[in-house]
């Protein structure tokens, strides 16, 4: 009877070794399909990291042209605020020559001749030494108005 039993196994295990090589031909097809989409995947994400290397290097550019331009915009706000600075020192000199020609305050059509010019600059400008004696808070020095016997 062990013998028949044994023999009547047979095609249970012909059954179960054709299902195990059914079963092993349908991993090694799936395997073969997972590795192909894993390297079209690897290949598609090469394409991908191309692109972000390449947005990076457009984008590192695109922040040195913003500096560079910050840059010029500081440069040319100091260039106007200095500009402005110098129109409102014209317009106070404007103001102190015309008080001292007795004119009004008011840019002319035409510029002042080299003589005119010379005469305007010397005629209200205190002599250096002068100057150099009378600055407040500076001691006095000998042969000065301020530090001689007239001035006391």
């Amino acid at each position: 009877m062990a013998i028949a039993y044994e023999i009547g196994l047979v095609p249970l295990f012909n059954a179960f070794e054709e299902a195990l090589a059914a079963a092993q031909e349908a991993i090694a097809e799936r395997t073969t399909i997972f590795e192909a989409e894993l390297e079209a995947d690897r290949l598609g994400n090469a394409g991908v990291t191309d692109e972000l290397r390449a947005f990076a290097q457009s984008g590192a550019e695109l922040q040195g042209a913003l500096r560079e331009a910050g840059e010029a915009v500081t440069a040319a706000e100091v260039t106007a605020q200095q500009a402005r600075d110098q129109h409102a020192e014209t317009e106070a000199e404007l103001v102190r020559l015309a008080e001292l020609l007795g004119l009004e305050a008011e840019p002319s059509s035409e510029p002042l001749d080299d003589e005119a010019s010379c005469r305007t600059r010397s005629a209200d400008r205190p002599s250096r030494a002068a100057a150099r004696t009378d600055r407040p808070g500076q001691p006095a020095r000998q042969g000065s108005v301020r530090g001689s016997a007239r001035a006391r």
